[in-house]
């Protein structure tokens, strides 16, 4: 929860707005990647990324508010 809400003053600070849809493909694609070479499945990777975001998304919003 920390890292998200050091994540929205960052953004605030440079007039971004919470989701930033190129940043979250690529990180993604590195994690699949990383997945791949770790012979993990890269979509269950992804997965857990993919919630991890939606979390820091929503709490970036509602700590905004």
């Amino acid at each position: 929860a920390l890292l998200a809400r050091r994540a929205r003053r960052a953004k605030q600070d440079i007039g971004e707005g919470v989701r930033d849809s190129s940043r979250e493909a690529s990180l993604l694609g590195d994690r699949r990647a990383w997945a791949r070479e770790e012979d993990l499945a890269a979509e269950d990777v992804e997965d857990i990324f993919r919630a991890i975001l939606r979390f820091s998304r929503q709490l970036q919003r509602d700590d905004g508010e």
